[in-house]
């Protein structure tokens, strides 16, 4: 990329190669006996168009160069640049690190407790406000990591935006705390009814149970989950490891910002009504968080998604403090992260958490840039508020003869009747109860009815049908168990039922027979014989199940029919094998007749075939 007429290293002794390299401006590949070195002012080029390209690729990079240089591109170039680029930042972040020291930054919370000049730096004689610092927080499933890769790179990366995966796990098991939201209260809120809010708002996909926040086993990362403040610096980030949006990462989060930030925090979050009844019932977080004053609301955009009485104890429209702030910040993060997710799914875990920092410090970068236009648009939008409704409002209480906080007590009206909805009036329940439970008897009485009816109509004619059989059959006195008509025909129902069963079961047989000479035939494609094997298999269960009830009839017969397994239906490979079967319990006694042996049988099946042998030598030599 930048021409050079460097040709030759001087390297004094005793001095390792890659601080000569280092002292003209080159960085090697490799740690001891670099045979390739890339500019460091490349290096840099790169790591700008990163920062403001995070989909731009190394290998993407390495081509570039090879293009701009005339030569073919390999592979190699592209883990020589990798290795090059990794230690450029490496000695920007021992840099960093040392300036750190020098500065008494050590602290793993400083840069939490000191991104963002509007939120957490306090002049001595400033007005405290409430809240002291609104966050709001989300999950995001753009940035997976393919598991197999993750042990590749045993390397570790040291972020100050990354939580700990130790840290996290102590609340993997806060969530069995929090089954009844109706359990003990604490001072969330004053009001008690604040809780039945909460069951509509049950159905959102974050707040749904921990087992069903899965994820699929290919990957180790399933995303991240990060806090910010309302200016958009990053706070804090935490992987999701094999799972959803589990409520560990929220909680370990508040727990970070409680120690970070003290009293009086507003958190924004798409299920804060939820969420806030799981750190109102947390062993770890509840009583930390009401000392300091937390609370937990329901984001701007998100918040019109829940239902009326959600949003009159959660929406910020109507809670203090909030200002014109939305806390839907966390959308453009994400629309932003979701371009580093292109590099980093295959990456190693080294570089998963190395892209994702970069671009997190460049995006803070853009928001210290961007921090005086955004208080000056918020303010401007606050008068155009003031100045556009301040007369309307005014108008209307006068037409009314009102007092303006008059709006207040409409909002606590609302949220009193809304939460008297559900204990309606007893005499209504009462009632409601008697004819639905009038109604549902009536309508069994009349089923009971028409049942009975029909219910005679079929007995007369089973009646009917009884005298017309008993006539053709010229029956005169009514059969009784022990009847010789009554035994025989009870004997020859049990017979026709099996040899029922015989010729299904011979008829299964036969068809799968044909069907497995299908598949070896030429000319049959590989569609059709998968087509052809799955009937085979729907046609084994068939003669399985058929199986079954030829052996429940066959202990019936008289005497016993002979019991068949799998191998011996395998066996029977000629109809006349069932046919023989069929026959010997027929109602001519062929018990005894020796062709009625399947050994013999095949012994009589071998003769003719010997004969016919025969007659085809005579016949062969006729022709020959």
């Amino acid at each position: 990329y930048i021409d050079r007429d460097i040709t030759t290293v001087h390297q004094c002794t005793n001095e390792p190669a890659n601080v000569s390299l280092v002292r003209v401006v080159l960085l090697g590949c490799s740690p001891v006996q670099p045979s390739v070195a890339i500019d460091i002012r490349t290096l840099e080029l790169y790591y700008r168009l990163r920062q403001c390209q995070p989909q731009f690729s190394i290998q993407a990079m390495a081509k570039t160069l090879c293009n701009l240089q005339n030569v073919n591109y390999h592979s190699r170039y592209c883990k020589q640049f990798s290795i090059a680029f990794d230690t450029f930042l490496a000695i920007l972040r021992e840099v960093q690190l040392r300036t750190d020291c020098a500065l008494r930054r050590e602290d793993p919370k400083w840069r939490a407790t000191h991104m963002c000049v509007c939120c957490t730096y306090k002049l001595p004689d400033e007005k405290p406000l409430v809240p002291s610092i609104l966050v709001c927080h989300d999950g995001n499933n753009s940035l997976k990591h393919i598991a197999s890769v993750a042990t590749m790179d045993q390397c570790v990366f040291h972020s100050s935006y990354i939580l700990s995966w130790d840290f996290v796990d102590k609340f993997k098991d806060e969530i069995k705390h929090c089954q009844h939201l109706h359990d003990q209260s604490k001072d969330f809120t004053k009001d008690d009814s604040v809780s039945d809010v909460l069951t509509s708002c049950e159905r959102w996909k974050s707040s749904a149970l921990e087992h069903q926040k899965t994820a699929l086993d290919i990957y180790e990362t399933t995303g991240i989950f990060a806090a910010l403040c309302q200016h958009g610096f990053i706070i804090k980030f935490c992987e999701m490891v094999h799972s959803g949006e589990l409520a560990k990462y929220p909680l370990a989060l508040t727990d970070f910002m409680l120690d970070a930030f003290g009293k009086d925090i507003r958190i924004g979050y798409d299920v804060g009504c939820t969420f806030g009844e799981i750190i109102r019932n947390s062993l770890l977080l509840g009583a930390k968080a009401g000392a300091n004053h937390l609370q937990v609301i329901i984001n701007s955009f998100h918040g019109y998604a829940h239902n009326r009485s959600c949003q009159l104890w959660y929406h910020p429209l109507y809670r203090p403090g909030f200002g014109i702030e939305d806390l839907e910040t966390m959308e453009c993060v994400f629309s932003s992260s979701n371009s580093v997710s292109r590099s980093v799914r295959y990456a190693s875990k080294f570089h998963w958490a190395q892209s994702i920092d970069l671009h997190f410090q460049k995006w803070d970068d853009d928001k210290y840039v961007e921090l005086s236009k955004f208080i000056l648009n918020n303010y401007q939008q606050a008068l155009s508020t003031i100045s556009e409704f301040s007369v309307t409002i005014s108008n209307f209480a006068t037409s009314l003869n009102i007092q303006e906080d008059k709006f207040k007590r409409w909002l606590e009206a609302e949220q009193e009747y809304l939460a008297n909805l559900k204990d309606e009036p007893e005499e209504c329940v009462l009632a409601c109860a008697y004819h639905v439970n009038y109604s549902e008897d009536a309508r069994k009485t009349l089923r009971l009815m028409a049942a009975w009816c029909s219910s005679i109509d079929v007995l007369l004619v089973n009646i009917c049908m009884v005298a017309d059989l008993e006539g053709r059959l010229g029956i005169k006195d009514w059969w009784t168990d022990n009847q010789p008509d009554y035994c025989d025909a009870l004997e020859y129902m049990k017979m026709h039922k099996f040899q029922c069963a015989l010729d299904k079961l011979q008829q299964l047989v036969v068809q799968q027979l044909f069907e497995l000479s299908k598949p070896n035939m030429s000319g049959t494609g590989y569609k059709l014989r998968q087509q052809i094997g799955r009937a085979i298999k729907t046609q084994s269960k068939a003669i399985h199940t058929t199986l079954e009830q030829y052996n429940d009839l066959a202990t019936a017969m008289t005497p016993p029919a002979p019991h068949l397994e799998w191998t011996n239906i395998l066996d029977y490979m000629f109809v006349s094998d069932f046919e023989l079967l069929k026959h010997k319990h027929s109602q001519q006694d062929i018990t005894d007749a020796p062709w009625t042996v399947p050994g013999n049988h095949k012994i009589v099946a071998k003769y003719f075939k010997v004969k016919h042998a025969q007659e085809e030598l005579e016949r062969l030599n006729v022709e020959s």
